[in-house]
């Protein structure tokens, strides 16, 4: 049933709305104490508005969503964002760092080998003793960003290429990138690519972006003989 049916008692709707709530919360690993500070609320109140016996203005529920980081509309339906794979998910596990610590460690090692630098010569790009980096390699101690950062231009790689390309940071770190290349794109084009009527235009769009600059202008000259 969509929270949109007009059916819905203001009741139902307010403990669906509640659910959402503390759904989003819980996943943005949040406290009812911090929801409120964020509201300018006490807590009783972010309390009472998840328990359905009071409920948010828009305002506030705009205010919770930024805060939250999931979308208004998510507070407008029916679906907790267990059920919703675009909607962030609750903070990995701190152990994933230690997995991705060790990952780190053998993809830079094997860009020294493949650029077939020595440690010696490594230490001596980036000012950071040889044994140090030998243990890093070894997965032995986590890499500080300030030793990564003279590391990479030394083998010429950047350190966006070595972010976790999978799992849900992977995803959200992807979804901030797009959401940033398109703060450079014109406000028109923005608001034409959000239009959902649009999206015929924008496969085609990229459909056309595959093919090659022979096939481009033979789709050209067909179009000139139709309308002429």
């Amino acid at each position: 049933m969509s929270a949109q049916d007009p059916e819905l008692s203001l009741e139902v709707r307010a403990r669906l709305l509640g659910a959402l709530l503390r759904d989003a919360r819980e996943h943005a690993d949040r406290t009812t104490a911090e929801c409120a500070r964020a509201l300018g609320l006490s807590e009783d109140e972010v309390v009472a508005f998840e328990a359905g016996e009071d409920s948010p203005s828009l305002p506030q529920v705009e205010l919770l969503a930024y805060y939250l980081d999931v979308p208004v509309a998510h507070f407008l339906g029916d679906a907790l964002i267990v059920d919703q794979p675009g909607l962030r998910a609750a903070t990995p596990s701190p152990e994933i760092t230690e997995l991705r610590d060790r990952i780190l460690a053998v993809r830079l090692m094997q860009a020294r080998v493949e650029a077939q630098r020595t440690l010696a010569e490594l230490s001596a790009a980036t000012g950071v003793p040889e044994d140090m980096l030998a243990a890093f390699e070894a997965g032995e101690a986590s890499i500080p960003v300030p030793v990564l950062e003279p590391w990479c231009r030394a083998l010429s790689l950047r350190i966006e290429d070595l972010s976790e390309p999978g799992g849900v940071i992977g995803a959200w770190q992807m979804r901030m990138r797009q959401a940033d290349l398109l703060q450079h794109v014109p406000a028109e084009l923005r608001e034409f690519v959000a239009r959902p009527v649009n999206a015929p235009y924008l496969r085609l769009a990229e459909k056309l972006s595959h093919l090659s600059t022979a096939e481009l202008r033979e789709i050209a000259a067909t179009l000139l003989d139709i309308t002429y």
